[in-house]
């Protein structure tokens, strides 16, 4: 089974609450790097970031007001003016992350696939089975609910993105199953997967853009 999407453009943001580090200057090698096929990309729709860039106005902090939960929700530096949107994908070099949920000017907020009010569609990438993975607000564990015991999913299987809904682009990575416990008196299993991302490490994000390429003044253009 294919697991990998092809993606138009993608533009690489640091955290907004971390402080930056060494900027990308090879966006190939690091999406390689975690297994995240790179092909079709543009290399004009990659960006480092400047240090000195990270500096957020006041009306920038209060647009992404209700940062309350550092455990599930990050603040990247690129916004409105880079062409962010509601509702967009955020990977890192090993899977989902989760998606943009509130945009300013200059930075964004996500929201964390391990958000306990966040789903995402996936396949097992060894079966095929549909399922839904749900946050828990654990930032170490998602879950995966409403299978029964004659379900074709096993501990170790990899659940990728499978499109659905449109919001997330199909086949990436989103976690691993780690447990699966069949209790004959409840009637579905009780499974619990890893995030595939590294949702507690790094500083920096990739930003996807399905079809679109974009503009700097925050439009899209096909």
């Amino acid at each position: 089974m294919k697991t990998r999407a092809t993606v138009v453009s993608v533009l690489v943001a640091n955290l907004a609450i971390a402080v930056p580090g060494t900027a990308v200057s090879d966006p190939h090698n690091f999406l390689k790097a975690g297994g995240v096929d790179d092909q079709g990309v543009a290399d004009d729709y990659y960006d480092t970031i400047d240090p000195n860039k990270l500096r957020m106005t006041q009306a920038d902090w209060e647009e992404v007001n209700g940062f309350n939960d550092p455990l599930n929700k990050v603040v990247v530096a690129k916004g409105a003016r880079n062409g962010v949107y509601v509702g967009q994908s955020v990977i890192d070099a090993h899977g989902i992350m989760g998606q943009v949920t509130q945009v300013a000017s200059d930075v964004s907020r996500v929201t964390l696939i391990t958000d306990a009010g966040h789903a995402i569609p996936v396949l097992n990438n060894r079966s095929g089975l549909r399922a839904l993975v749900f946050g828990t607000g654990n930032p170490d564990t998602v879950k995966v609910p409403y299978l029964t015991a004659n379900a074709d999913i096993q501990e170790g299987d990899l659940l990728v993105s499978s499109g659905m809904g449109g919001t997330f682009p199909p086949g990436y990575p989103v976690a691993r199953v780690t447990k699966i416990v069949n209790d004959p008196n409840e009637a579905f299993l009780s499974i619990t997967a890893k995030p595939a991302a590294q949702l507690n490490h790094g500083k920096q994000v990739l930003l996807i853009w399905r079809g679109i390429v974009p503009t700097k003044s925050g439009g899209k253009s096909k």
